[in-house]
């Protein structure tokens, strides 16, 4: 019986530092997407995302192509971009990482005729993760709730 309840806690223990280690590691892919947001470096957003990523949204879901249109024409409007994205969440089912996080984006200056005006959208996120050639990518990412503060 003791053995027993040793080789569960060990297994928790382990599988509590896998999560942990796996957060730091999708917290970092979306690190680096949000710094490549600032940077308006559409490859380095598009690095993170699955061949078959899709974005899934109120306005209805995108796919992978279309989701890089989107980028390079946000990116063609000469506006500034912040991103700010925080795992609250996150659980392994099978194979895949089911994430919760937070976004805050922020874009200035895409409206010409009021440069100092921005847009602002607080939005929390269900994204799906696997691991591919030794790196985390996203493979969907579902819009759960979005408000722009006033």
């Amino acid at each position: 019986m003791k053995l027993q309840l040793l080789v569960f806690a060990l297994v928790a223990l382990v599988a509590c530092a896998d999560a942990s280690r796996i957060k730091a590691e999708i917290q970092s892919a979306y690190n680096a997407q949000s710094a490549a947001y600032t940077q308006r470096d559409a490859a380095g957003v598009m690095r993170y995302l699955s061949a078959n990523y899709v974005d899934v949204n109120p306005d209805g879901d995108m796919k992978r192509d279309a989701y890089e249109t989107l980028i390079h024409r946000l990116f063609s409007t000469g506006a500034n971009f912040t991103v700010t994205v925080k795992v609250t969440d996150l659980h392994m089912e099978a194979t895949r990482a089911v994430v919760t996080a937070s976004r805050h984006f922020v874009a200035g200056g895409l409206d010409p005729s009021k440069p100092d005006s921005n847009f602002v959208q607080d939005e929390t996120l269900e994204d799906w993760w696997v691991r591919e050639k030794g790196q985390w990518l996203k493979t969907k990412s579902t819009v759960l709730s979005s408000e722009q503060p006033k």
